[in-house]
């Protein structure tokens, strides 16, 4: 017969990344849920003979409360659900389903689920400035999880990419150690943008700021000296990272981190492209992350996850 200490590494697996949906945050920001329904479907395959008892529900002002009693091999745990009767809104409240009423208990077979450890890992998406580092690296595992989802299956549920969510709600860092959540908009005008006129006129000095940071946030972990990288920069015609268009910017960038993977690594010349390419290439095309951006995501995952 099972008891419950042997149900726990199934209740508490994690769902397939296609399983997860994505909700609006009431203080701003995007979360990954797992909805009841599939939950209580992994119940059913755990342990088809769990319990389930609920209060009446009650109403405290604007909220209507229900408490769940979820019995689960012999064990009850309780989980209290609330939902709003009316919404400010119209539009959030056209977005409801079911009474107040039903809400409140799904909320509650939900969080009494969760005390069981179903689904419990959710809760790792948040900033990092209370995180362990146990719980740091839990975080990043996650990430890349979500980020094996399907693309046709994130355009359904209007995903934009786990790294993307993550810089914009400030679960990780950038580069430079600070939260990430500007990260995404500010990359987006370093994008090469086409011209059809040949007589353009001269980028003047520094049109690309971001650039300099990613040189510098790199320049930290390879080791280049500045002198090097202006003396590139003068190769091109300019005088400083900042000058460059977002094609040479990425040539210097992947330069950087190819040759420290070669000396640092062990790596041939091909066999580093070759690996940083592919982390930048799955970025930007799963992801959703501007190229330059991501060869700097692309050396931080190579570098025992630095970002966070």
């Amino acid at each position: 017969m099972n008891n419950l200490k042997n149900l726990y590494p199934q209740l508490k697996a994690w769902f397939p990344p296609e399983a997860h949906k994505l909700r609006k945050l009431p203080g701003g920001g995007t979360w990954y849920y797992v909805p009841w329904q599939i939950m209580r479907d992994r119940l059913d395959e755990i342990y088809p003979d769990w319990e389930i008892d609920y209060t009446d529900p009650i109403q405290r002002g604007e909220q209507v409360i229900v408490k769940c009693h979820l019995t689960i091999a012999g064990v009850t745990r309780v989980g209290f659900g609330n939902s709003h009767t009316e919404f400010e809104n119209w539009e959030d409240e056209k977005k409801q389903r079911g009474t107040p009423e039903e809400r409140a208990i799904a909320c509650a077979f939900k969080r009494a689920m969760e005390q069981f450890g179903i689904c419990r890992y959710l809760d790792i998406q948040t900033g990092q400035e209370k995180h362990t580092e146990q719980e740091k690296a839990q975080l990043r595992d996650f990430i890349k999880y979500m980020g094996r989802r399907n693309p046709s299956d994130r355009r359904d549920n209007q995903d934009p990419g786990a790294y993307n969510l993550a810089y914009r709600n400030g679960w990780i860092k950038d580069a430079e150690g600070n939260p990430a959540k500007n990260s995404y908009k500010k990359s987006q005008a370093s994008k090469p943008k086409p011209v059809s006129n040949s007589n353009v006129v001269s980028l003047v000095s520094g049109s690309y700021p971001e650039h300099n940071r990613l040189v510098k946030a790199i320049r930290k972990i390879t080791g280049h000296q500045p002198d090097a990288i202006v003396a590139w920069c003068q190769s091109k015609g300019v005088k400083q990272p900042s000058e460059l268009p977002p094609e040479k910017a990425y040539q210097l960038l992947t330069s950087l981190v190819a040759g420290w993977l070669q000396s640092a690594k062990g790596l041939t010349e091909s066999g580093a492209i070759k690996t940083l390419h592919a982390k930048i290439d799955h970025l930007v095309g799963n992801q959703g992350i501007n190229y330059l951006e991501a060869v700097a995501i692309a050396f931080g995952t190579s570098e025992a996850d630095r970002f966070g």
